[in-house]
């Protein structure tokens, strides 16, 4: 049964987000599968060669499509579909994702009834390597550390409040460093297990060596940011070992180059640092990771 937004339900609290480039048929294929949801749909073209082949409206009544000339990431371009839309939550997808099950009225009326929410997380299912990338956890909603980028409620107003996604992040690792920032200011994240993704990513195009780049110099930088004094030595040491045994057993050498791109950006972003005190360190590592 498609996802439906049963009646009393805060329709105008909404607005479905999307940041794609280059994807149209995937955009088509996702636009299809999300007329059931009548929610506004705002997508940021963020510079594909070539505009939008096909009557996207025709997909979804309710679309708003804007053109962007020059690409500038989905960190950028997430930050500014936040500053565009005037609803008090965001649902923000990958342009491979949508909603599948459960009912999303649900969803917007626990996350209204959960004081200083950043974001509500939701399980993700991969259908096409048959796993999901982020598990249902427990047997009703609670308190998680982090959320998917692919499939989360987002609390316009809070998120934009503490500053966005940091630009300094550019790929991989951007949900981890504002749910960090969100904990210092006292704002939490929740997964809600009754409302289920599917996001149809495949591996086959993915460029892992700037994935691996991003992945190993936002790690470094995470921690330089967040993880208290007394613990960096410790967490720089076993970064340092990750970081090589990840590449012998790849044979790639992207994440030593991001570990020392890292080294090198520390000294400059040190103003960007907002160390987690001995307590809330702890409530960090004590919270699943979705």
């Amino acid at each position: 049964m498609p996802p439906e937004l049963q009646a009393g339900a805060r329709i105008a609290d909404i607005t479905a987000v999307i940041s794609t480039k280059d994807r149209w048929q995937t955009v088509a294929d996702t636009l299809s599968r999300m007329a059931p949801l009548p929610v506004p749909i705002v997508i940021i073209d963020d510079g594909s060669a070539t505009g939008c082949p096909f009557d996207a409206h025709a997909l979804h009544p309710r679309l708003q499509l804007e053109r962007r000339e020059t690409s500038a990431g989905i960190v950028e371009r997430r930050n500014e579909l936040a500053r565009l839309c005037d609803t008090t939550w965001l649902l923000s997808l990958d342009d491979d994702s949508y909603v599948v099950s459960g009912d999303l009225a649900a969803a917007l009326d626990y996350a209204a009834s959960v004081p200083d929410l950043l974001a509500l997380s939701f399980p993700v299912f991969n259908p096409r390597l048959d796993r999901f990338q982020s598990l249902p956890l427990g047997d009703g909603p609670g308190r998680v550390r982090s959320f998917i980028g692919c499939a989360h409620l987002m609390h316009r107003e809070r998120f934009l409040a503490i500053g966005g996604y940091e630009p300094e992040i550019v790929h991989q690792g951007e949900e981890e460093e504002v749910a960090a920032r969100a904990l210092g200011a006292g704002l939490v994240i929740h997964q809600f297990p009754d409302l289920l993704v599917h996001h149809t990513e495949t591996l086959e195009y993915r460029n892992w060596d700037r994935m691996d780049y991003f992945g190993g110099r936002n790690t470094l930088l995470w921690a330089d940011w967040y993880v208290p004094s007394r613990w960096q030595v410790v967490r720089h040491v076993r970064r340092c070992a990750a970081t090589l045994v990840h590449a012998l057993r790849t044979r790639r050498l992207g994440q030593i180059r991001g570990h020392y791109a890292a080294l090198r950006d520390t000294r400059r972003l040190r103003f960007k640092r907002r160390r987690f005190s001995p307590e809330q360190y702890a409530l960090w590592r004590s919270l699943p990771h979705c």
